[in-house]
């Protein structure tokens, strides 16, 4: 009998976006679909939030996000997209504490940035 063991970093070794980092990436433009001025057009959008404010976001990602703000619809108080799944992630970590924390400090950390259980512990 043949057994694979797949551990931790075997994602990673096969270049696949599954950092904490690409994550919140793919939310912060996936937000922004949602946050972002209802007068703003795609190429605004693109410029802005795809090509300024998100790192290692793959394109295939970006062409998805860049479709999905296309699809926005507004009403008094909400913004939705064709997507019902992107619509719940955004309901998920809009103004949701834990996602604010780690976007505050996300940033300031190098490669292995998430030390979770020591600032849960202070």
């Amino acid at each position: 009998m043949n057994i694979l063991l797949i551990g931790n970093g075997f994602d990673l070794a096969h270049n696949l976006p599954t950092k904490y980092e690409h994550f919140l990436n793919f939310c912060i433009a996936a937000s922004r679909i949602y946050t972002y001025s209802q007068g703003a057009n795609t190429n605004d959008y693109i410029h802005d939030v795809l090509d300024k404010q998100t790192n290692n976001l793959n394109n295939s990602f970006k062409e998805k996000l860049r479709d999905l703000y296309e699809s926005r619809k507004f009403t008094e108080k909400t913004v939705t997209t064709s997507s019902a799944r992107l619509d719940e992630l955004f309901q998920n970590i809009n103004q949701n504490v834990w996602f604010e924390y780690f976007m505050a400090y996300y940033t300031n950390f190098g490669e292995n940035w998430i030390d979770f259980e020591s600032k849960y512990l202070r």
